[in-house]
């Protein structure tokens, strides 16, 4: 299946991947693209390429999930300007008539991106790479971005996981 082999071939790559899936209805299989970040390299990395892929006209949608029981004072506020300045950069890469909307959910990242993406009518996701041991989201050994995957049937734009320098 197209998604084990994208979760495959990221693990080894150095740059993006990117799969495309067959259109439906005729349309561009990347027109309606969801950005799920947790602020991390391998989602900018997986951001720019998405941006790089999308036609003109398409629909760029930038989501963060922030954790069940974030609901301090202030923490949705903090969240959204987060996204909103990691947004800005790829405004200025968008295609011409691109449209660019910036939204924070909350609750298991998995369920609220899950539900998100036909809400939006998403075509394809582009997400970063994570090592188990630090997402404590992490269900039969799979993070969310490999559960995301391997449950998708649209276009895939996976950000590879790179080791800390430090």
């Amino acid at each position: 299946e197209v998604q084990e082999e994208v979760l495959w071939l990221s693990e080894a790559a150095h740059v993006p991947v990117i799969a495309v899936a067959p259109p439906v209805d005729g349309g561009d299989p990347l027109q309606t693209t969801v950005v799920a970040t947790d602020f991390s390299p391998a989602s900018w990395e997986a951001a720019v390429a998405a941006v790089r892929a999308i036609p003109p006209n398409g629909q760029l949608y930038v989501v963060h999930v922030l954790r069940e029981g974030a609901t301090e004072p202030g923490v949705c506020e903090a969240a959204r300007a987060r996204v909103t300045a990691w947004s800005a950069p790829l405004a200025a890469l968008l295609p011409s008539g691109t449209t660019l909307a910036m939204t924070v959910l909350s609750g298991d990242p998995y369920t609220a991106l899950a539900t998100y993406l036909p809400r939006v009518h998403a075509t394809c996701i582009a997400v970063g790479g994570h090592r188990p041991r630090y997402n404590t989201v992490a269900v039969a050994g799979r993070t969310v971005p490999e559960r995301l995957l391997t449950t998708w049937r649209g276009s895939i734009v996976f950000g590879p996981y790179r080791e800390s320098a430090e």
